[in-house]
């Protein structure tokens, strides 16, 4: 009976790879679920997340990894100087253009929720975003 049953299976698949259609199967890490920029990751291989530079996580949607930078990038009025911000806020300043500017805290540490939120506390402050970077893509 066994060997009925797979056979069927086998040869429903055989019917189904020939078919136009393409069909992506997409294994997900087993992990803690987190939320950054307002998309949903899993992190790679914790089952609690504290968000730290050097953090794996996977979008459950796509399957692509990505690796947390220790970046943020703070979006803020024009009138803000980004070197007193940085210097105000204990953060390195990795790059400034108009009025967004990418900040990195000096312990690689520290948890960049936590982190995050408070930037975005801040009087004129537009925007927060923790930076990652998708694995294989190189950056200039």
């Amino acid at each position: 009976m066994k060997a009925i049953v797979l056979t069927a299976l086998l040869l429903s698949g055989h019917a189904f790879a020939n078919n136009d259609a393409l069909v992506e199967l997409v294994e997900a890490s087993q992990g803690a679920a987190v939320t950054i920029n307002n998309q949903e990751f899993i992190a790679v291989e914790a089952n609690s997340v504290t968000l730290t530079k050097g953090l794996q996580l996977q979008s459950p949607s796509t399957g692509e990894l990505y690796t947390v930078t220790g970046e943020i990038i703070v979006e803020h009025l024009s009138v803000i100087d980004a070197t007193t911000f940085a210097r105000d806020n204990t953060l390195t300043l990795s790059y400034v253009r108009g009025n967004r500017a990418i900040y990195r805290h000096a312990d690689s540490q520290i948890d960049l929720q936590v982190l995050n939120a408070q930037l975005r506390a801040l009087p004129g402050i537009l925007s927060t975003q923790i930076g990652l970077q998708l694995e294989g893509l190189e950056s200039e």
